[in-house]
């Protein structure tokens, strides 16, 4: 799966063996709170948005930011769900809840900065231009 893919490239290829202590639903063994999976495709998807962010180019590649909408989008759907089910009205303030809600907010000013960079602007000799429309 594309998540895989994705953490294993974050963790080096180490795998998710490291990363993921979460038990063996075969043994009955139960999870409590967000997964460390979450937090790593979080961290992962905000790093490469602002790294997309500090590029010089004015121009992006469609390449680039094909590649930087993917990984905001999964990240943005694998923390929203997380939340969404992990914290509940009694786990709301519990320290990883927290920190997933902060880590939200981290991720979505680079994503939408690299979003904004990969919308195609308008050349200057555009129709909308000459009628002052466009500036």
């Amino acid at each position: 799966s594309v998540l895989v893919q994705l953490l294993s490239a974050a963790t080096g290829g180490d795998g998710l063996g490291d990363l993921l202590t979460m038990g063996n639903p075969e043994e009955g063994e139960l999870v409590h709170g967000v997964s460390l999976e979450v937090f790593e495709v979080g961290l992962q998807a905000r790093r490469v948005a602002r790294q997309f962010v500090r590029k010089e180019e004015k121009h992006p590649s469609e390449e680039d930011c094909s590649k930087v909408k993917a990984i905001c989008a999964m990240a943005f759907r694998t923390m929203r769900d997380a939340y969404l089910l992990d914290c509940r009205e009694e786990a709301i303030f519990d320290r990883r809840c927290v920190r997933l809600r902060d880590l939200l907010e981290e991720c979505q000013t680079p994503c939408e900065t690299s979003f904004t960079r990969c919308k195609g602007q308008a050349t200057e000799g555009t129709w909308w231009q000459m009628m002052g429309l466009r500036r």
